[in-house]
Order: C-alpha cells, then structure tokens, then sequence
C-alpha cells in the first residue's frame, strides 16, 4: 500500500512541475501494472498509442465543416457549412462530430500548431452539399481549433490527478467507475492519420459533443468590428439577404449571454448566403470571424 501511495504522490508532484503527459502515463502505467487493473492499462494503452476503435467521450470534438467550390470565372474559394440544412439528420451529426484517435504526444504536437485542424471527409457527400452551393462541390472538411485539443490533454491530466489523489488518501477506488462519465460515447470511426500540410494541419479519417458555450467578453467587440466591415462590403452590392443574416448575427452578438454555437450556426449561414457575391476582403472576414467564434 505504501509503494502505491509513493507513486500517487510522485504522479501528483509530476503534474504540479508540468510534466509531459507521457511522462505522467508511463508512472500512471507502473501503478496500473502494480494492481493488476486492466481497464486502467487499456485507457494508458490508448493514450499512449492511439485507439484504433472508438475513442473516449473526451476525445469527441466540436467542429465547423468547410467545403471547397469551384465556380466558373470565379475558381475555388472555400465556406463555412450550414450543416443544419441537411435532411439526413443521421450525416448531419456524423460531420460536426470529430474523433480524435491520435496518441496523446500527437494530439500535444497538435495543440502547438498555428493553424486549425483539418479533417479529410472522404465519403461520399457531394449530394447533401451540391444543392447549396452554386457551384460544384470538390471536397468537405472537418476543422476545430488548436485549443480544443489543448483540452483533451487538460482532461487526461484532470483523470490522473483526480485519481491519485484518492490514491494518495488510501482510497482503495475503481478507476472506471470514477471516470465513466468521461469515457462513455457511442462513436466508432476508423483509425486516423495526421499529416501537415502548407498553412492548415490535416488529419485523414478521423470525431465530440457540442456544447453551448458562451462567447468570450474580450472577443466580442473584435467579432462586432468585423461584422461591421462586413455590412459595409454586402451594402454595396444590395444583397437583401445577406443583409437579413447579418442583422440574426448582430441580435446574437448584442444579446445578454451570445452563444457561441449559435453564432457558429449563423456564421456559416451568413458565409451560405454570400456565396458566390463575396471578394477576396469579404471570404477573409468571413473565415476570421469563425475563426474568431471558434478560438472563444
């Protein structure tokens, strides 16, 4: 009992002195060894490889879906989705749901890019898309921010200590029974493969809960002032419509608690109604100000 609560501590101490997660799994993996407990050895197991099958609750991911259309005279210019126009409610929640199966040092590599995370969607899905789009559909794409997978290593690192403390008490506990809550999720996607390339880092057939966020105070005089440089550009060219789904984003924006999945919603949409009207500045303010909505 005393090497156990010894290693507890040494867990502990090496989460206060910022050790590299790995690190802190391969203690974790000597004390799981210890007690013989399978089901915390698999759990190491994944974190530290990779799962090949379906991931933690934890490792499920909120995401914009992007897609690529080309547009005689125009080319290829990329939009934000409004995936909430698909009937198919069974694709709808497959593509705004990201599974991250990389191993842990991956998912930390990841985390320091610049750039968003883009994931490949590879099936075939140029059938809900096409009709939205005037113009013809070459390709979707998965993105989240940098930041959310800074929060699957937060809560890998929120399991151990939460665990080990009760360790270090003398508490005798299951470790799936304390973290069930963390693990569950019915997702079962094929194993992913991470590549980079040019200025966004892609990940090829790789899935989270969404959850209504509130959007940061700090940002949203930024997204306010954005939005507006945007209305200048649609005034000019009269479009009524695209000037309707502006003013849903300023009543969100100026609301009491803005949502940040409601503003991503209207967002996207707004990015849907300007297709095809929208020049070089406006496409840019379009992807800074989700780009924005989605680092909050």
């Amino acid at each position: 009992m005393e090497t156990y609560t010894k290693i507890a501590e040494n867990i502990i101490a090496g989460i206060s002195n910022n050790e590299t997660i790995a690190d802190l799994l391969l203690k974790a993996k000597i004390y799981a060894s210890l007690k013989k407990d399978k089901k915390m050895l698999s759990w190491i197991q994944g974190e530290l490889e990779g799962y090949e099958n379906k991931p933690p609750e934890y490792r499920i991911l909120d995401c914009a879906v992007k897609v690529k259309v080309f547009k005689p005279f125009v080319g290829e210019f990329n939009i934000y989705f409004p995936v909430e126009v698909i009937n198919d409610e069974r694709v709808r929640n497959r593509i705004v749901k990201m599974p991250i199966h990389a191993s842990i040092t991956e998912v930390e590599d990841l985390s320091k890019q610049p750039n968003s995370i883009l994931l490949n969607l590879s099936f075939g899905l140029a059938k809900y898309f096409s009709p939205f789009l005037g113009g013809d559909f070459q390709g979707a794409y998965q993105e989240v921010s940098p930041s959310a997978l800074k929060k699957i290593i937060i809560l890998v690192k929120d399991i151990l200590l939460s665990y080990f403390l009760k360790v270090a008490e003398g508490e005798d506990i299951d470790f799936t029974a304390m973290t069930k809550t963390k693990f569950d999720g019915d997702m079962k996607i094929t194993n992913s493969k991470v590549i980079v390339s040019g200025n966004d880092t892609h990940i090829t057939n790789s899935v989270v809960n969404s959850e209504n966020v509130k959007v940061n105070e700090d940002n949203l005089e930024k997204l306010k002032a954005i939005l507006s440089e945007l209305e200048s550009h649609v005034l000019k060219s009269n479009n009524e419509e695209g000037l309707a789904a502006i003013e849903e984003v300023k009543q969100e924006l100026n609301s009491e608690k803005p949502s940040k999945n409601k503003l991503q919603l209207l967002w996207r949409g707004l990015g849907s109604v300007l297709t095809g009207t929208l020049s070089g500045v406006s496409v840019s303010l379009i992807s800074k100000g989700l780009t924005l909505i989605g680092l909050l």
